[in-house]
């Protein structure tokens, strides 16, 4: 999971075009406008469930996320993709 956020909030080069990346992943430090998630996941079969949240300040962002435990990059950028998403409702 770190390594499919931090490979998405790599930055571009120029001329790579002007999509730049939703998010930026930082493994650690305190930063008071940080977006922070968590979360949980239940495991059934070959389904995983994730629960996430992510806060900043005050402010809170759920959603869940569904896959397959043999497919973990798969759910890792279904994950990552979500999470993008959910840090638009911070702005």
């Amino acid at each position: 999971m770190r390594r499919a956020l931090r490979d998405e909030s790599e930055p571009l080069t120029r001329g790579a075009g002007d999509k730049q990346p939703a998010l930026v992943y930082l493994d650690d430090g305190e930063l008071p406008s940080a977006v922070r998630p968590t979360g949980t996941f239940t495991v059934e079969g070959d389904r995983v469930k994730v629960s996430m949240s992510l806060r900043r300040g005050n402010q809170k962002v759920s959603f869940e996320i569904e896959g397959s435990k043999s497919d973990v990059a798969g759910l890792s950028s279904k994950i990552v993709e979500a999470t993008a998403r959910a840090i638009s409702d911070f702005r």
